[in-house]
C-alpha cells in the first residue's frame, strides 16, 4: 500500500491560506508574483503554500473551462452510437466525478436494458487502475438506495463502468417541486443515511456527499450515485487515487486538511446536507467563520434564516425550519458537524436512531435527558391521553386550590422580592454621602459589609442568594476590587452549580461574571476556562440570554488577542457585533464597546487608520447614546488615542489619553487597575512626542498600579518606561527592561514586544561595554521576530534601529542595511508622513541611533 501524501493545508494555516489564495487570485500575474515574493521574504513557507495553492487554482479554472468544451466536440470516444461491450451509447446525460455519464442501451433477444455509463477520463494506465477500482467498489454494494453495478470493461484506452439508470430528480429539486413538509424531507434523508450506513459496513466510505449526488425516483425511492471517489477502508486496498478529489464546500474539515477520510467524514457530509435539505441554504462552513468552532443550534438557526440560497438549488425553506433548528433538530446537525471527528455521531446508524427519535417525540440519545426535556416530549408523544388526563385532574382539584396555590406563590414572591428591595435601600442609606463625609465607610466597605448579609439574610432563598451576590461582585469589579468580586462569584457558581445542574443558564451568566473578575485580578487562564464554560452553556440559552452569551463571547475573543490568536479574535468580535446589531438595531452603548473592540483587533493587527475609525465612531455613538462623560468612555478613548497615536495624531492622542486618565481618577477607586491602562497609554505618547519626563512619571504609576493588581501585559507598560528612562539617562533603565523581558516571555501575543525589549536590553548592555553580549541578545531577539507571524510588524523596525547602532562601528555596511529595511518598515506601516517615520528618516541620516 503506497504511503499517504502530505496534507494539502496545514491545519493551523488553514484560513490564513483560504484568504491569502483569494486575494492573490485576483491579482494581475505580475503583481502576484511581486506579493509572493515580498511575502516569502516575512514567510518562505507559507509563501511557498501560497504558490502552489494559487496554481492549483489556475490549473483547475483551466481544466473546468476546457473539460466540457473537450466533451462537447464529437471526439471517437464519446461519440453517440459509438458500443462499449454490449452497450450502446444513446445521449450524454452529465459528468460524474472523474468520468463523463451516458445514457447506453443493451438489446437481447427479448429485454432491453438501460444503464449510466460513465467513461473515466485520465491515461491508459491510470483509467485502468481506477476502472478496477470503482469496479471492486461498486460490486461490493447491494441496496436499494445505492445505484446498483451492471458491468465493467476497457475498449482500447478507454475505461467504462455500467451502471443502474435512474430516472430521477435531484433530492432538493424533489423536495421543492413536492411541496414536502420537514418530516417528510427528514424520512428522504433517512433513505440517503441509510445506503451510507450500507457503505460504510462494507467498509467504503463515500467522501463526496452533496445534493447532486443524490436522486429521487418517481417512486420516492432514494438512489445515492457517484462513489467514484470513495475510500476502501479495507487495509488491503489501495490508498485513493486523489485523497484532495472532493466539493469543498462539503467537505470535513480533515478533508481540508489533506487527512486520510473516514466513515465520520461522510457524517459531517451528512449534517451539510440535512441542514441545506431542511433550510434550502447550503451552509458556509469555511467562509469567515474559524473552522475549529463547533456549531449552535443558535447559530444553524440564524444561517437558515439568513444565508443566501445553494447554488445548486432554489428549494424554498420550509417556514418552521429556523424554530426547529434551535431545538433537537439543530442539535442532531450540530453533532454531526463537530469539528473534531471523534466528537460527531460514531456512526450513521446512530445518526439514524436519533432521527427516528426526532420523528417518534422521544429524547434524543445526544442530550442529557432533564426532567423537563423528557416530560415534553412525552407530552408530544401522547398528547390526547395527556389532554384528557389534564382535563380530569383540573377538574378533581378545582378552580380553588389553583387560586390558593398561586395566593400562596404570589405571597411568596412579594415577601422576598420586598426583603430584597429593603436590603437594596439599605445600602443606599448607608452609602448617603453626607455621612460618609463624617467618617462613614467607603463603597467598597460597604459592598463588602452587603456581601456577608447575604448568607444571614438570605439563607432560606440560595437563588436570592446567588443573585444577590452577583450584582455586587459586578460593581466591585468595575470599581477596582475584582478579587473580592471574583470570591464573591465563586461562591455563587457553586451554589448556582449545586442548584440548577452544570447547563443551567443562571450558571452561565455567573461564570461570565466570574470571567471577567478572574482577567481584572491578572489570571488569565481561570479567566479563558470560565468563559469556556459560560459560552458552552450560553450558546443555545435562547433571546433570553442574548447579552449574557455576547459578552461571553466577547470574553473568549479577548482571550484570543492574550494567546495571540488575531484572526480568533477579530472573527468572535465581528460575530458578537452582528448578534448586537440583529438584536439592538445599528446604534447602542453595547454597539459602541463591539466597534471599540474591533478597533482594539485592527491595532493589534497595525492597521491603524481602520483602528482610528472604528474608535472614533465608537466614540461618537457612546457620547449619542449615553451623553459624555459615561464610565465607558474611559474604554473607548483609551483605544481612541492608542489609536490616535499610532495614525501620528500626537496632540489628539495626548489630549484624548490625559482626558481619560482624569476620568478614570475621577470614576474609579485609587489604585484600580483601569487607571493604569490609559495611564500606560499616556506615558507610551509622551515618550513617542519626546517628552521623557512625563512618560517616566506616567509609566513609573502605571507600572505600580499593574504590579499591585498583577494585570495582564504589564510588560509593554514597563518596556515603554525602559526606554523613555534609558533615552533620559535614568540609571533606573537596565532593571526595568530587564523585569520587563521577564513579563513579556510569559505572554505568546508579546512575541514583538519581547523582541524589542531584548534589543534594547542588548543596546544597553553595548552602551556600558558588554558589545559581545549585548550583539547576541539583539541578533537573536530579531532572528526570533523574524521567524514569527509578526515579522511584518512595525517593532522589527524598532528592532533594526536598536541592532544597527549596536554594530556601526564593526559592520557599518550592515548597520546601514538595518536602518534602511527599518525606515522601509515605518514607510509601510505608519506612512512617510507620520512622525516616527521622519524621525527614523533624520536619525538615519545622521548616521546614530538612541532610544
Amino acid at each position: 500500500m503506497s504511503e499517504p501524501g502530505p496534507p494539502l493545508f496545514d491545519a493551523d494555516r488553514w484560513r490564513v491560506l483560504r484568504a491569502l489564495v483569494d486575494r492573490l487570485d485576483a491579482l494581475p500575474p505580475g503583481e502576484r508574483e511581486a506579493e509572493l515574493d515580498r511575502l516569502a521574504q516575512i514567510d518562505d513557507a507559507l509563501a511557498a503554500s501560497a504558490r502552489e495553492l494559487v496554481a492549483d487554482e489556475q490549473r483547475a479554472r483551466t481544466e473546468a473551462l476546457d473539460a466540457p468544451l473537450q466533451r462537447l466536440l464529437p471526439t471517437l470516444d464519446a461519440e453517440p452510437e459509438r458500443r462499449f461491450g454490449t452497450f450502446r451509447l444513446l445521449r450524454r446525460i452529465g459528468s460524474g466525478g472523474m468520468g463523463v455519464v451516458y445514457l447506453a442501451e443493451r438489446c437481447g433477444t427479448d429485454f432491453t436494458q438501460r444503464v449510466a455509463l460513465k467513461l473515466l477520463d485520465g491515461d491508459a494506465a491510470r483509467v485502468a487502475e481506477l476502472a478496477a477500482r470503482e469496479r471492486r467498489v461498486l460490486a461490493a454494494l447491494a441496496h436499494p438506495n445505492i445505484t446498483a453495478f451492471v458491468d465493467a470493461g476497457i475498449d482500447g484506452d478507454c475505461a467504462w463502468l455500467a451502471m443502474e439508470y435512474v430516472d430521477g430528480e435531484p433530492l432538493l429539486d424533489y423536495c421543492e417541486r413536492h411541496a414536502l413538509d420537514v418530516a417528510q424531507r427528514v424520512l428522504l434523508f433517512d433513505q440517503v443515511c441509510a445506503a451510507v450506513a450500507h457503505a460504510h459496513a462494507q467498509l467504503v466510505v463515500h467522501r463526496d456527499l452533496k445534493p447532486s449526488n443524490v436522486l429521487v425516483g418517481a417512486d420516492g425511492v432514494v438512489k445515492l450515485l457517484d462513489f467514484g471517489i470513495a475510500l476502501v477502508l479495507d487495509a488491503r486496498s489501495e490508498q485513493a487515487p486523489a485523497t484532495r478529489v472532493f466539493t469543498p464546500e462539503y467537505a470535513a474539515p480533515e478533508q481540508l486538511r489533506g487527512e486520510r477520510a473516514s466513515t465520520a467524514t461522510d457524517v459531517y457530509a451528512l449534517g451539510l446536507l440535512l441542514f441545506e435539505l431542511l433550510s434550502g441554504k447550503r451552509l458556509p462552513t469555511h467562509e469567515g467563520r474559524a473552522a475549529d468552532v463547533d456549531w449552535s443550534t443558535a447559530e444553524l438557526a440564524r444561517q437558515a434564516a439568513t444565508a443566501k440560497p445553494g447554488t445548486h438549488t432554489t428549494t424554498a425553506e420550509p417556514p418552521t425550519a429556523p424554530r426547529l433548528l434551535r431545538g433537537d433538530l439543530g442539535r442532531i446537525i450540530a453533532h454531526a458537524l463537530a469539528y473534531e471527528p471523534a466528537r460527531r455521531y460514531a456512526s450513521v446508524a446512530l445518526l439514524r436512531e436519533d432521527l427516528h427519535r426526532w420523528l417518534d417525540d422521544r429524547p434524543l440519545t445526544i442530550v442529557r435527558p432533564g426532567f423537563v426535556y423528557s416530560a415534553t416530549r412525552f407530552v408530544r408523544r401522547h398528547r390526547a391521553a395527556v389532554a384528557v388526563a389534564a382535563i380530569a385532574f383540573a377538574a378533581l382539584l378545582g378552580v380553588a386550590t389553583v387560586a390558593l396555590w398561586q395566593a400562596q406563590r404570589a405571597t411568596r414572591m412579594a415577601s422576598r422580592a420586598e426583603h430584597a428591595q429593603a436590603f437594596l435601600a439599605s445600602l443606599f442609606k448607608d452609602a448617603n454621602p453626607y455621612q460618609a463625609q463624617r467618617g462613614g465607610k467607603t463603597p467598597v466597605e460597604l459592598l463588602r459589609n452587603a456581601a456577608q448579609r447575604i448568607d444571614t439574610e438570605f439563607a432560606d432563598a440560595p437563588d436570592v442568594q446567588a443573585e444577590l451576590r452577583a450584582t455586587i461582585a459586578n460593581v466591585l469589579t468595575r470599581v477596582g476590587e475584582p478579587k473580592l468580586a471574583r470570591e464573591l462569584l465563586e461562591r455563587s457558581v457553586a451554589q448556582l452549580r449545586e442548584l440548577h445542574g452544570d447547563d443551567a443558564p443562571p450558571l452561565g451568566v455567573a461564570l461570565g461574571a466570574l470571567a471577567l473578575a478572574a482577567s481584572e485580578s491578572g489570571d488569565t487562564a481561570a479567566a479563558r476556562t470560565a468563559y469556556q464554560q459560560a459560552y458552552a452553556i450560553l450558546r443555545d440559552a435562547g433571546p433570553d440570554y442574548a447579552r449574557d452569551r455576547i459578552e461571553a463571547l466577547t470574553g473568549l475573543a479577548k482571550m484570543a488577542n492574550f494567546a495571540g490568536d488575531r484572526a480568533e479574535a477579530q472573527r468572535m468580535h465581528e460575530a458578537a457585533l452582528a448578534e448586537r446589531t440583529a438584536a439592538e438595531g445599528p446604534d447602542s452603548p453595547d454597539i459602541a464597546m463591539d466597534l471599540m473592540n474591533l478597533a482594539s483587533d485592527a491595532l493589534y493587527q497595525e492597521r491603524f487608520a481602520q483602528a482610528e475609525d472604528l474608535a472614533t465612531r465608537a466614540h461618537a455613538m457612546l457620547e449619542r447614546t449615553l451623553g459624555k462623560g459615561h464610565a465607558r468612555a474611559i474604554y473607548v478613548d483609551n483605544v481612541l488615542g492608542l489609536a490616535q497615536l499610532y495614525t501620528g495624531h500626537f496632540d489628539l492622542a495626548l489630549a484624548t489619553l490625559a482626558a481619560t486618565v482624569a476620568q478614570a481618577r475621577a470614576t474609579l477607586q485609587a489604585g484600580a487597575p483601569m487607571i493604569a491602562i490609559p495611564l500606560s497609554a499616556l506615558g507610551t505618547t509622551q515618550y513617542f512626542a519626546g517628552d521623557d519626563a512625563a512618560a517616566i512619571a506616567s509609566l513609573r504609576e502605571a507600572r505600580a498600579i499593574m504590579d499591585a493588581g498583577k494585570v495582564a501585559r504589564r510588560g509593554r507598560t514597563k518596556l515603554m518606561l525602559g526606554l523613555a528612562e534609558w533615552r533620559a539617562r535614568d540609571p533606573a533603565a537596565p532593571a526595568t527592561l530587564a523585569d520587563s523581558r521577564a513579563d513579556l516571555a510569559h505572554s505568546p501575543d508579546d512575541i514583538a514586544f519581547l523582541a524589542w525589549a531584548d534589543a534594547a536590553y542588548g543596546a544597553v548592555l553595548a552602551a556600558r561595554g558588554e558589545q559581545g553580549e549585548g550583539e547576541k541578545l539583539a541578533r537573536a531577539a530579531r532572528a526570533n521576530l523574524a521567524g514569527s507571524g509578526e515579522a511584518g510588524s512595525v517593532r522589527m523596525a524598532e528592532v533594526d534601529r536598536l541592532l544597527a547602532g549596536i554594530i556601526e562601528r564593526g559592520a557599518p555596511d550592515e548597520a546601514r542595511t538595518l536602518r534602511e529595511e527599518a525606515l522601509a518598515t515605518c514607510r509601510r506601516v505608519y506612512g512617510d508622513a507620520h512622525p516616527r517615520t521622519r524621525a527614523f528618516a533624520a536619525e538615519f541620516a545622521a548616521g546614530n541611533s538612541v532610544p
